[in-house]
């Protein structure tokens, strides 16, 4: 497998895995095929490190994969990744072997959008809906390297009806889908709770959500393939709906027990050490200020020498 029979260009704003997916079924053949004839036997996982072998059989250059393949980056704050020309914290950032789609968009423009890629990106500021990620008849993920962009690894066709999304989240969503697909920082306008995010990297801004809405112990997850644990779009979803309700109260004593304050204390200590930028961690310690909480966190273990200062 060469090259494609068949010649399929890339819209500006599509995903790699949903472009493979809608190239090889345009040639009467599938991702898996591909992943078998790149690596010699069955792989699900599309990585950076197999960007050329997809440039060589479809034609397109290069660096248009690796803008769209997370790459890992090693730094004193932990692992990161380079994706979509941005650096990211790396867990709960890219959503890999379990995939999420908004069939409505796939309908009406036949191919994938790259946000939704990206844990963040939980429901689709298009059609207003949250995104599917799992299939309705057999219960599992949505793969990658499934047979088409609708369709299921089981065959059957993807469950067209998807929850409505709160208004809220939908402002994020647009907010997140304007920043990646132009490369910028989040832009909130106004003087609502978008506008406390702005000047933020994405992910900055994705952190500080996360800590509104739980911190870590809201992201558990949901055992998806009997494989492991994945936070679906739908337990996201919520959470980032619960953060924003809770920014929009900014004194905490209207909206959290204790717990749920010292964990949003925790993640906003951690990521004023841990943020992709000097801003980020700015931001996360004037949050902590406005809140009246701590501001330090440690951790149980050094992730790498350079943090060793953190456990004194």
């Amino acid at each position: 497998m060469n090259g494609l029979v068949v010649e399929c260009e890339p819209y500006a704003h599509e995903s790699a895995y949903g472009y493979l997916l809608r190239a090889f079924a345009l040639n009467r053949s599938t991702v898996r095929e591909a992943l078998e004839h790149i690596y010699g036997h069955g792989r699900r996982h599309i990585r950076i490190d197999s960007a050329s072998a997809w440039s060589q059989m479809t034609g397109v250059p290069r660096p248009w994969f690796e803008h769209r393949f997370p790459r890992p980056v090693e730094c004193d704050r932990g692992r990161e990744l380079e994706l979509f020309g941005q650096i990211w914290r790396g867990e709960w950032t890219h959503r890999g072997t379990h995939q999420q789609v908004c069939l409505a968009c796939i309908e009406e423009t036949g191919y994938a959008r790259l946000e939704w890629d990206l844990m963040a990106y939980t429901a689709c500021h298009v059609h207003g809906t949250i995104l599917l990620d799992r299939c309705g008849q057999c219960g599992r993920g949505i793969s990658p390297d499934r047979p088409a962009l609708e369709m299921c690894s089981c065959g059957n066709f993807l469950d067209k009806d998807t929850p409505i999304a709160d208004p809220s989240v939908l402002e994020w969503s647009s907010l997140l889908s304007a920043a990646v697909c132009n490369g910028e920082t989040i832009s909130g306008n106004g003087m609502g709770v978008t506008a406390l995010l702005r000047g933020m990297t994405v992910d900055g801004a994705y952190r500080v959500l996360l800590a509104f809405g739980g911190g870590h112990s809201a992201l558990r997850g949901l055992l998806l393939n009997g494989v492991e644990p994945w936070l679906t779009s739908f337990d996201l979803h919520a959470a980032i709906g619960t953060a924003l309700t809770r920014m929009a109260r900014l004194t905490f004593m209207r909206w959290g027990s204790r717990t749920d304050v010292q964990r949003c204390a925790d993640s906003l200590a951690e990521q004023k050490v841990r943020g992709i930028s000097q801003f980020d961690r700015a931001a996360a310690g004037n949050l902590l200020r406005v809140l009246g909480l701590p501001s330090r966190w440690r951790n149980k273990y050094p992730e790498y020498n350079e943090q060793q200062d953190l456990f004194i």
